[in-house]
């Protein structure tokens, strides 16, 4: 498993979370379900960046 730090934007919030996952579409999909489940915003603008990985980070 990998160690993902995705940088995120998401309507006027913007910060950087960490995800363990197999592959970069996968930490993508977990990132923003974190998010979804942490902020109850309305549907906004949102766009990510892949700003590091750490390869077999158990």
């Amino acid at each position: 498993m990998n160690k993902y730090t995705i940088r995120y934007y998401y309507g006027s919030y913007s910060g950087i979370r960490e995800v363990y996952a197999d592959d970069e579409e996968t930490a993508i999909t977990y990132m923003w379900r974190m998010l979804r489940k942490d902020m109850t915003l309305p549907v906004a603008y949102q766009s990510e960046e892949i700003i590091d990985v750490e390869y077999d980070a158990d």
